[in-house]
């Protein structure tokens, strides 16, 4: 970039002498058609944004042949972050989601991605794998009912699922996790959506037969869906409707939450005698602060 004259005086070019790993860096904090639009500058612009770390879509460019374009024209730099804005009133937006996240989230290709996050999206997988994966936001997402997603991230050490709808994900052990927020309502969702919820029993496995959620937990067969990959986490924050019920089904796995200092819980603890409050009480030892139950308001119990 050539060194320009303003008012007569020469301005100094404090770009051109960066590097083009400082240059990527700076472009990975635009929208990714931003970052584009920079290859007009120079010659040495022309290629910078095929390798930029980071791949951000708005919602604006779901419409168009943008995201087509860029994800097969982007290198195979290593991705580092990822961000796609889309909605589900977008009738475009879901039959091209799948193919985008395949393309550029093929895990095994990405061994240094360390922030992921996915908003407004169904998704239709069997297993999210990062071995490198250190926070994870899914938030207003549709899992399928057809297959039950294993999340497996040993890195992860911030979770936020939230306000999410389907079938909840198997979480695999995440020992580094420190910070977690989990809200499996789906209240933007209808209730025939809400596959882990029973209306007749609260720890699941009714005899309706017409009941989806106890009919899918059924198939799955033995085995603790969530809970366990949360029991390391040092901050916890764990909401639901009082209907869903693999929450209170894992508690007999009896998973101790050694680290856990921080809960916050809403009125699904409430139910069946109080279950899950009495739970976190006897099964997180160093516990120091609990929000959120209406502690003040219960009778003393015996935890014992």
């Amino acid at each position: 970039m050539a060194e320009s004259v303003v008012a007569g005086k020469e301005e100094e070019d404090r770009i051109s002498p960066l590097p083009d790993d400082l240059l990527r860096y700076i472009l990975s904090f635009l929208l990714s058609r931003q970052a584009v639009w920079t290859s007009v500058l120079a010659r040495r612009w022309r290629n910078l944004w095929k390798s930029v770390p980071a791949v951000r879509i708005d919602e604006d460019e779901i419409n168009t042949w943008f995201v087509n374009s860029l994800l097969l024209l982007r290198d195979r730099a290593p991705l580092h972050e990822l961000e796609i804005i889309s909605c589900f009133d977008d009738s475009y937006a879901p039959r091209h989601m799948e193919m985008w996240l395949r393309n550029t989230l093929d895990f095994s290709s990405c061994p240094v991605l360390e922030v992921l996050q996915i908003y407004f999206c169904e998704i239709n997988a069997e297993k999210i794998l990062c071995q490198s994966l250190r926070p994870l936001v899914m938030s207003e997402c549709h899992f399928v009912w057809c297959i039950r997603t294993c999340i497996s991230c040993p890195s992860l050490t911030d979770l936020e699922l939230n306000d999410n709808a389907g079938l909840t994900p198997f979480l695999e052990s995440m020992p580094s996790l420190v910070t977690a927020s989990v809200w499996f309502d789906g209240d933007w969702a209808d209730r025939e959506y809400r596959y882990d919820h029973c209306f007749d029993s609260y720890y699941g496995g009714c005899d309706d037969g017409s009941c989806l959620a106890c009919h899918i937990i059924n198939l799955e067969g033995d085995g603790c869906v969530f809970l366990e990959g949360l029991c390391g986490a040092t901050n916890l924050k764990l909401t639901s409707a009082p209907e869903m019920f693999i929450c209170r089904r894992d508690f007999k796995w009896r998973h101790t939450f050694s680290k856990l200092k921080t809960l916050l819980l809403n009125e699904w603890c409430l139910v069946a005698d109080f279950s899950g409050l009495v739970y976190f009480l006897r099964y997180s030892p160093i516990l120091e602060r609990l929000r959120g139950c209406l502690v003040a308001v219960l009778k003393p119990m015996c935890l014992a």
